[in-house]
């Protein structure tokens, strides 16, 4: 029926290190559906978990912009990063509302 269900913003992030790069879709709703990671030069074990840590990508769905986000052990800057990538998006979403 052409009524927009969600936006997509493709980010690219820096964490530990260059290049967190990034899906995060909102829903018309303005909650969190969920992250993306595409790619990545974290540190593996640790910031690498962004990506294979599905407890922790967990969290992102159904968040509002003010929830708060647990961090990795040991990723402390890796996931800091992720989390301003989504509070960046959600800034984008409810400018354009």
């Amino acid at each position: 029926n052409g009524e927009n269900i969600a936006t997509i913003y493709h980010l690219n992030f820096v964490g530990f290190n260059p290049g967190i790069d990034m899906l995060v879709a909102i829903n018309a709703d303005g909650t969190l559906h969920g992250i993306d990671v595409l790619g990545h030069a974290e540190t593996p074990g640790f910031g690498s978990q962004i990506e294979t840590n599905e407890t922790w990508r967990s969290q992102f769905t159904t968040r509002t912009v003010n929830d708060q986000i647990d961090t990795i052990s040991g990723a402390t800057i890796t996931t800091r990063a992720v989390n301003a990538a989504v509070q960046e998006a959600f800034a984008d979403f409810k400018a354009n509302q």
